[in-house]
Order: C-alpha cells, then structure tokens, then sequence
C-alpha cells in the first residue's frame, strides 16, 4: 500500500457547497472519524492489474490523484449508520457501515483507504437520502448508461442528492473510457463488444473519483 503514503492521512472531511448549517444527528465514529447521515464515503484501492476497479481507475482519477473507485452513502437507520450504495454484486442495497470499513484497503499506517465528503449546506439533505432511498433494490448497472431500471455508484448519488430547488448538486460530465495511451482501455472495448454496443464514450455520466476531486464544491479537511 505504499501508494498512499505520500498522503498525510487518507481519510478526511470533504466539505460541499456553502453553508454553514451543522449536523445535528449523533455521529457514528469509525476509526476516530465522526460520520453523520447523509456523509459521502469514498473508498480508495490500490490497482491489482484486472477487475472492475483497476478498469475505473484507469480512466478517472480522483482527489489528490488518488485512485477513488467508489462512494456510498451514510445512512442513519433506526438508530443504527448503515451505507447506502450500488454495488455489482448486490444493486442498491444497505450496508452497516462497520462492514463496510471491514471490506475498505488499508494503508501501510493501519488507516482505512477512505475519504469522507459531507455536505455543508445541509439544507434538503434529508430528502436527498430519502431519495436515494427510493433506487433501494434496483439492480447495478454494468453498461454505466442512464437507465431508470439500473443504477451505479455515483449516479445514485448524483441523482439524490438535490437542492431544495431540484437541480442536482453534482452535474453530469461527458464519460470518458480512455486510458493514459489516449484510447478506450481494453476493458471498456471488451465490456461493451460483447453486449453488442458502443462503448459510450462522451455520453453525460459521473464516477466517483469526479465527485470527490470537484473543485468548485469540494474542500479536503483533515482531522
């Protein structure tokens, strides 16, 4: 994991739009770090050289430079921190958060490989969870195409997480399946060749190593 140790700490608080409203929920607190419902968690991995990950990475880049490869969301359920994501093996589903710290990397230091983003604005965030909680079942979605019936990782987040007038916190981007070579990396042609269709590069999407590096919205605060 030696990857991460240019960075100070490789988790931290990532502080969005502009507000000053503060949490008022009881924070769950995983390795010294306060969570609170609503929280951003994006989970960094180091590449192993194939997979579903590596082939993210390869062609997004997230905070720092670091390889963030998915985000989910903290959820407050019943008294309990639960992470509200998409995942390949299981749609959208919740998760307790201690598993998902359990399943997280860990840097050389014993910290786990994740980066926590929480919204300073917190006007409306409650219905933006509740949003998200609406994808709860859907299955994941391979092709990254935007499709009701399927969703991925950072358009779950991407399509809750609104302001109080609907328009959507974290825009689209044009997608791009491109590696460092300048052409769509292997594992993009090969995913989509055997589905029979374009790969969708330009198409309007999000990943979620975009949200956690955007410039505009995000600052990196570290404990």
């Amino acid at each position: 994991m030696g990857r991460f140790s240019s960075l100070p700490i490789v988790f931290g608080l990532m502080v969005l739009a502009t507000s000053c409203e503060v949490p008022t929920q009881t924070a769950s607190v995983i390795n010294g770090l306060e969570i609170y419902h609503g929280d951003l968690l994006f989970s960094i991995e180091e590449p192993t050289g194939d997979g579903l990950s590596d082939a993210i990475a390869n062609v997004t880049e997230g905070v720092g430079g670091s390889q963030v490869v998915h985000v989910g969301i903290a959820c407050e359920e019943q008294g309990r921190m639960m992470v509200l994501e998409a995942t390949p093996s299981h749609g959208v589903w919740l998760t307790p958060i201690d598993k998902f710290f359990e399943e997280a990397e860990y840097d050389e230091e014993g910290n786990p490989c994740i980066l926590v983003g929480r919204l300073r604005d917190t006007l409306g965030l409650g219905a933006s969870v509740e949003r998200a909680k609406q994808y709860l079942g859907l299955p994941y979605d391979t092709l990254y195409i935007p499709d009701a019936r399927q969703i991925y990782c950072s358009e779950l987040v991407q399509l809750s997480y609104l302001r109080p007038d609907g328009t959507p916190i974290f825009k689209t981007r044009p997608m791009s399946f491109t590696d460092s070579s300048g052409d769509i990396a292997p594992y993009w042609k090969k995913l989509y060749a055997e589905r029979g269709i374009r790969v969708p590069e330009g198409a309007p999407g999000t990943n979620p190593g975009d949200l956690s590096r955007d410039s505009i919205t995000l600052q990196i605060m570290h404990p």
